[in-house]
This record gives structure tokens, sequence and C-alpha cells, in this order.
């Protein structure tokens, strides 16, 4: 059995951004479903309909391919219930499914259970439909590359063979020639990866611009860290109020200040144009920084409103609806103002933060 509890915190560390509540362990009743094997019907339960084995796997994998793309916070603990669910009904019906191994590494890997994940991919790419399987061998690759990029760099190369324009396998093999000493070889599947990716993701585009000032090409370097920045930027604008992309934008100002940091620093580097920029970033950072500030203030608030819920001060949820305004959760907040008029209907800040929030 898998343990929910262990992936939604891990995956809610990673998201850094408003956690939901912690789902609930498994029923270990639910492991004595009555089912039969190979495709025939899975029974259905309250949280689980009824399908087959077959549509079991697809589904359990949907669930962690989603959870692998950073979905929202508060889809976590569904798609994590989903994957959990529907992993234990294979386990239950059909304990011997080639498959089973690679669904239950996948969640291993999303727990932290390094180990464990590992053990069953290896077990799972050993098979006939393992050895065809070009993820298993990406996800082996991202376990290995921390601490053996030479092994990392050989799954992520079984993972090319499969599927060679994959952008998260050319920056895995991007990382690992890096850290075997090939800056060159690195800047150039780095490219690639934009390439293939489009130029649509953040982190591949940071990583280039750091391998660029590794290399002491830092004009070059700076560019690509603009590129990301102004990526990380619209992200954040098309999710008002979402930590994680507040975080995101922070990493990457960081980024572009240490470059123009260094590259100032150094007697034959830097201009006019180069100091102009760093001040204005340190200052555009400075605003980034207050709202993250903003968003420690919230979780505070939070914590007190949960815990005086339902009787909830007028004065709580005063502070409360206007730090969810600041920080751009709008609905939210118009939810809290409209719940502390129900409470107080005089209430002078609920009346006026309603008429400046509602269309």
């Amino acid at each position: 059995m898998i343990d929910r509890m262990a992936i939604l915190l891990t995956m809610t560390l990673w998201a850094l951004a408003n956690p939901g509540q912690p789902a609930q362990r498994s029923d270990p009743a639910r492991q004595q479903d009555e089912s039969v094997r190979g495709g025939a019907t899975i029974q259905e339960t309250p949280a689980r309909p009824a399908v087959n084995v077959d549509e079991a796997i697809r589904l359990a994998i949907d669930a962690l391919d989603r959870l692998g793309a950073r979905s929202k916070t508060g889809e976590m603990q569904i798609l994590v219930d989903q994957a959990n669910d529907y992993i234990e009904a294979i386990q239950a019906s059909d304990p011997t499914n080639p498959r089973l191994p690679y669904l239950l590494g996948r969640a291993y890997a999303f727990m932290g259970r390094r180990g464990d994940a590992v053990d069953q991919l290896l077990k799972f790419v050993d098979t006939r439909h393992g050895r065809n399987e070009w993820k298993a061998y990406r996800i082996l690759g991202d376990l290995f590359v921390d601490e053996f990029p030479r092994l990392a760099q050989a799954n992520y190369k079984k993972a090319a063979a499969l599927n060679p324009t994959e952008p998260s396998v050319l920056f895995g093999l991007s990382i690992c020639a890096f850290k075997l000493g090939d800056t060159e070889e690195a800047i150039r599947l780095a490219r690639e990866v934009l390439t293939s990716d489009g130029g649509r993701t953040v982190r591949y585009i940071s990583h280039l611009a750091a391998l660029l000032n590794s290399a002491g090409r830092s004009k070059e370097a700076v560019r690509e860290a603009k590129v990301a920045l102004d990526l990380a930027n619209a992200s954040m604008r098309d999710y008002p109020g979402s930590h994680e992309r507040l975080l995101a934008v922070d990493a990457q100002y960081r980024q572009i200040i240490d470059i123009l940091q260094a590259r100032l620093s150094e007697p034959s580097q830097g201009a006019v144009e180069d100091y102009l920029s760093l001040a204005t970033y340190i200052r555009e950072r400075a605003r980034i920084t207050q709202m993250l500030s903003l968003h420690d203030v919230l979780r505070v608030l939070m914590a007190g409103v949960d815990k005086t819920s339902p009787d909830t001060p007028p004065a709580l949820l005063e502070q409360y609806g206007i730090v969810l305004a600041e920080v751009g959760r709008i609905d939210d907040a118009v939810e809290v103002f409209e719940r502390l008029r129900s409470i107080d209907p005089d209430n002078a800040a609920a009346t006026r933060w309603l008429d400046l929030l509602r269309p």
C-alpha cells in the first residue's frame, strides 16, 4: 500500500504553495475488494469507479504524470488519492502485473523513497514491457543524477534512444555532461532542450544561463537569464496569488543579479548598462520579497482562522481578507469579506473591500 500522506507532504513541500489538508491513509480493507485478474472489472468503491486492470493502470499513470507536471497544489490531494486508489486496486486484483513495479517506483520517487523507487524501476526495465518505456529510464536518471552522474547518463541515453526529442531527457543529459566536466557539451544539449521544448520552461532556460555563466560567457548568460525572468513573470501574472510562481520569479531575480554582480566584479567586464540593469533588478526584486513576506503573514492569519473557525472574530477575518486581496487571491478575499459582512452587516471594511474587488 502506498502512503498517501507521505506523497502529499512531499509534493506540498515541493510546490511550496498554500498546502491543502493532508490526505488520509487508505483503508486497508479496500485491498480486500473482490476483483479478478487481467481485463476483468475492479469493483467500484466510493473513491473509485469500476474499471478493468488495464484502465486502472492508465488512470494511475495519468495521475502520476499530472503530479510530475507540478499541478496546482489544490489538485494534489485529488491526484495522490487517485494514484493511490488505483495502485491499491491493481495490487489487490493482479499483484503480478508487469506494470505494477513501474507504478510503485514512480510513487516511491514522489515520496522520496529513493532506494525503493530504484529497486522497483530496475525490476520493471528488466521486463519486456519495461525495456521500451522511456519514462522509466528517465526517472532512474533523475534518481541517480545527484550522486551518480555516469549511471544517470547511461539511463538518460536509454531514454533518449526511445524518445530522442524529449526535453526532460535532454535536460538530464545536459546536467550529467556538466557534472562530468564537459561544459560545452552541456551547453549544446541545453540548447537542444530549448529547441525541443520551444523555450516554454523557465528551469530549462535558467539552466542554460547558469551553464553559460560557468563557462565565462556572462553576456550570453544575462540574455538567457532575462528570458527566463520574463517567462517566470508572465506565469506569475497568469496565476495571481500563486506562492509557487512568486518563488520562481524570486529565483530568477537572484540568478540574474548574481550573474551581473559577478560580471561587474571583473575588471575587464561590465558597462554602464550593466550597472543600470543591476540596480533595476535589485529594486524589482524588493517588490517580490515584500510579496513573499505577505504570504508569510497570510499563513499566520490562515492558521488563526482555521483554529477559531467557525466562530472566527471579525477582526481576524478582516485582516485575513485584506492580505488575501493584497497577494492577488481575489476570489478568496471576496468570499472572506462576504462571510465577514454576514457576521457583521455594518462592517465598513468588508463593504469597502467588496466594492473594490467585485466587478
